[in-house]
């Protein structure tokens, strides 16, 4: 079993440090023929895992059991996690006597770590399994997965014909690390006296090389596409519009031989003298307990090895469209390889003046069940600022909801 409490708890430790919806992808340049843009994105989002929670798990504090029994109500079969920080910056420029044609080159460092995991999984993590004396309880259809990698990009963006765009780019991959472990059969059995803990799995395990971590470390190499086309729509005199479709993070990384890959195939009882809890509950140590040999026979097969992983890429349908005063965008977003729900959302803008624009946001799906969110934008000819929050929601119910999210662009013009 600490096969999946060392998932949860590395899960965590990337939300500690750090429906992702990046803002729209490249800037108008207009009649300038350069522009920096920077980009920085924190998200944490769940169905299951409140805001409280995760708060006093982050802190260290005491978690009431008021709090964790709101938190449970909300659980389901199967529920799900997701987390994104990412950061860097994009130069983009359109060579002298030409309006058709634009290009990109970025720099970015992207973290991403999902999980799927069962109620019971939950009730596990946060009572330990003392709970379930006198059963077995099911905890298959596991999944944990998390990922660190430099991106180098470039793009090209070509306004083919009248009001037909179509951008393309590449980006060379680093490797940095990688953590998963997919379960697709597990189950516990607790005795009711204490003296019996039997453990069933099939999975697997993998891992980059533990002794070659840190940021810009390699631990293999990839590449990956985005491809996106752009059709302007126009309802009348100043209202334009335009319709997206994209799909992002199309690629793979080629971890090397230093990484890991353990098998898990088993059926494994121990029997002893009042064991208790062998997985902690929540408010000690979340740590595996139980004799050591336990642990080593459950995870004793261990390969060196290469692999390759897929990214989780996306697939993204997004229409805007500007009146006077206002604008309106919706989209849908399917995120493939990242236990993710389709996702539906709309955004409207009030422009306030010429420079100022103030936004709302609500959607569904992605990570979450729902989320509201609000924008705030400054725009000149120079310089634009953009910020973005989705998920006040959980701000104001942190105890039955989860999510955290900020997302800030700038963009100078040349």
């Amino acid at each position: 079993m600490r096969i999946w409490i060392i998932a949860f708890s590395v899960f965590w430790s990337v939300c500690s440090v750090s429906q992702t919806r990046y803002f729209d992808s490249d800037p108008q340049l207009n009649d300038k023929r350069l522009a920096i843009e920077f980009n920085t994105e924190l998200y944490a989002s769940s169905n299951a895992i409140s805001n409280q929670f995760l708060y006093g798990f982050i802190s260290g504090g005491e978690i009431s059991s008021s709090t964790q029994e709101d938190m449970l109500k909300n659980t389901s079969y199967q529920n799900r996690l997701g987390v994104d920080f990412n950061t860097g910056f994009t130069v983009h420029f359109k060579p002298e006597n030409q309006n058709k044609i634009s290009y990109s080159f970025g720099i970015h460092d992207r973290q991403h770590a999902n999980a799927s995991f069962s109620g019971n999984a939950l009730k596990l993590l946060i009572d330990g399994n003392k709970q379930f004396a006198g059963e077995e309880i099911d905890l298959s259809e596991f999944s944990f997965s998390m990922i660190r990698y430099q991106q180098i990009k470039a793009g090209i963006s070509w306004k083919y014909k009248p009001g037909k765009s179509f951008h393309f780019s590449a980006s060379f991959l680093n490797g940095e690390q990688y953590q998963s472990a997919q379960m697709d059969y597990l189950t516990l059995y607790s005795s009711a006296y204490g003296d019996e803990i039997r453990f069933n799995g099939e999975g697997t395990i993998y891992q980059s090389d533990p002794e070659n971590r840190g940021f810009a470390k390699s631990n293999g190499y990839g590449a990956s596409i985005d491809i996106q086309h752009d059709w302007e729509l126009a309802l009348g005199q100043n209202q334009n519009g335009l319709l997206s479709v994209a799909l992002n993070d199309i690629g793979f990384i080629a971890f090397d031989g230093s990484s890991h890959k353990q098998e898990i195939d088993t059926l494994y009882s121990y029997k002893g003298t009042q064991l208790g809890n062998v997985i902690l509950p929540f408010d000690t140590s979340y740590t595996f307990i139980g004799p050591d040999s336990l642990a080593e026979d459950i995870l004793k097969k261990k390969d060196t090895t290469g692999y390759n992983i897929i990214l989780p890429g996306w697939f993204r349908v997004n229409l805007y469209q500007q009146f006077e005063n206002f604008d309106v965008k919706a989209g849908f977003q399917a995120r493939f390889n990242g236990s993710h729900n389709p996702y539906f959302y709309v955004e409207s803008k009030y422009f306030l003046n010429e420079k100022w624009k103030l936004g709302g946001i609500l959607g569904a799906g992605g990570y979450s069940n729902f989320n509201i969110g609000t924008s705030v934008e400054y725009s000149t000819d120079k310089i634009t600022l953009q910020a973005l929050s989705q998920h006040l929601e959980s701000v104001v119910v942190p105890s039955r909801l989860g999510g955290l999210n900020v997302q800030v662009r700038a963009i100078v013009k040349i």
